[in-house]
């Protein structure tokens, strides 16, 4: 079977990228999500506890049940306390808008990056694509704000 697809590989991946650098580019358009980067420390998560204990108990009822989605304060915090503890990363949608506010307030980001569908294809295209032409990555919100700007 590897020998198979080997073949298979050979004999049209081979012509393809051939064909590839052959022609002057490729325009191709995909979503994109802009990931928000913050390095939180202990003494942010214990500074919003402190100052609100209730927050504190709502999120020790679900620190053993996490929610898959984030609509509370309390669901990012125990989503993230359980990621920590488990040591690995935790992938949560917010739904609500006013818990989304509440995560720039008290944490924000330290830096913005292009993400989602958009960012793994540049990484993907930009070693084939590099012998015919610039891979250039555009994203609006970014671009408009001076945070992005991508030519491989």
């Amino acid at each position: 079977m590897e020998q198979t697809w080997n073949d298979i590989y050979e004999k049209n991946l081979t012509p393809a990228l051939a064909r590839l650098r052959g022609i002057s580019g490729v325009v191709l358009g995909f979503h994109s999500v802009i990931d928000g980067i913050k390095r939180v420390k202990a003494a942010e998560i214990e500074a919003i506890f402190n100052a609100n204990p209730d927050l504190e108990s709502q999120v020790l009822a679900k620190i053993d049940a996490v929610p898959v989605e984030i609509s509370t304060p309390a669901d990012m915090l125990a989503g993230l306390l359980a990621s920590l503890r488990a040591g690995r990363s935790f992938r949560m949608v917010i739904r609500e808008e006013s818990a989304f506010r509440w995560m720039l307030r008290h944490f924000g980001y330290d830096r913005l990056k292009l993400g989602g569908t958009s960012g793994c294809m540049e990484n993907s295209l930009a070693p084939l694509a590099a012998p015919c032409a610039p891979t250039i990555m555009y994203q609006k919100w970014l671009a408009e704000n001076s945070y992005y700007c991508s030519v491989k």
